[in-house]
């Protein structure tokens, strides 16, 4: 196995693609697992240098057993979207294939999302791996992701901001993002039981402030209402992030800064076309 081999679960997804292409630019050989249902986006990832694994069943990890012989460090970006038994499967199968060529236990980096989640510690006190937990802010960039999907792209028929409209989010670009994990690599050696918070702490808008630029910025000139009560994709966004020092510690443990200082709003123009182009 080596050091310099990286198996990333959800290649195809919006998150695991970009790490899969920010490890590849820094000289890695990547391994990128597809499901089955899916094997028809293999041939992208093939056009960008990953190796396709195509997998029936991610938590049978014997069908795919000499990726974790092969790899030194194993991305989990699959799970928290679909199902929590995928990442115990893999990092068990990561613990039992040894060490990397170093000596070292292999590196296991476990995505989740804007909260704590219970599967986090599994992770961070599994004795076999050096195992830590990438939180990231909402994503933006690229082809949008769910939030962009389901909230400030989805052009309305009449514009309602429902709940809170001075709350905030933590904002990071997607290939922010993925450069964190591959910083987290070359400072592993820190790296065993860390949660790294990976987000921008400045330009982030209020609520009402992404939903009327977004919305605007598909061509809507309606009217804007408001509501106290929330309801679908609305509902499910109804809080504030305003802990910020999980990202303290990424910017001093790794040293990691955002490059797309501009923030969402004022390249929002650009953010759609991407989007606009990636859906099209």
């Amino acid at each position: 196995m080596s050091s310099k081999v990286v198996l990333v679960s959800g290649a195809n997804g919006y998150t695991g693609r970009a790490v899969c292409l920010a490890f590849r630019r820094a000289g890695f050989r990547v391994m990128g697992i597809v499901r089955t249902e899916q094997k028809a986006q293999a041939a992208r990832l093939v056009h960008e240098e990953i190796i396709p694994i195509i997998v029936d069943d991610l938590t049978n990890t014997d069908l795919y057993a000499h990726c974790f012989a092969e790899a030194g460090i194993v991305i989990e970006c699959a799970s928290m979207t679909e199902s929590p038994a995928i990442m115990q499967a893999m990092l068990n199968r990561t613990a039992a294939s040894g060490n990397d060529e170093l000596g070292r236990p292999k590196l296991f980096i476990f995505t989740t999302g804007f909260r704590q989640y219970p599967l986090e510690n599994i992770v961070l006190s599994h004795p076999g791996v050096t195992g830590c937990v990438v939180r990231p802010g909402f994503i933006y960039g690229g082809s949008g992701g769910i939030v962009g999907e389901n909230l400030y792209f989805k052009r309305p028929d009449a514009l309602e901001i429902q709940g809170n409209r001075l709350r905030k989010w933590t904002w990071v670009h997607i290939d922010d993002l993925a450069e964190a994990y591959v910083l987290i690599d070359s400072h592993r050696a820190i790296a065993q039981g860390q949660t790294f918070g990976v987000a921008a702490k400045t330009g982030n808008p209020t609520y009402e402030e992404l939903l009327i630029a977004g919305a605007k910025a598909t061509g809507y000139t309606g009217p804007i209402t408001y509501s106290d009560v929330t309801t679908g994709f609305q509902s499910f966004v109804a809080f504030e992030v305003t802990d910020f020092s999980p990202l303290e510690k990424t910017e001093r443990l790794l040293g990691w800064t955002p490059k797309h200082t501009r923030g969402l709003l004022a390249d929002i123009d650009i953010y759609y076309a991407s989007y606009r182009a990636w859906h099209s």
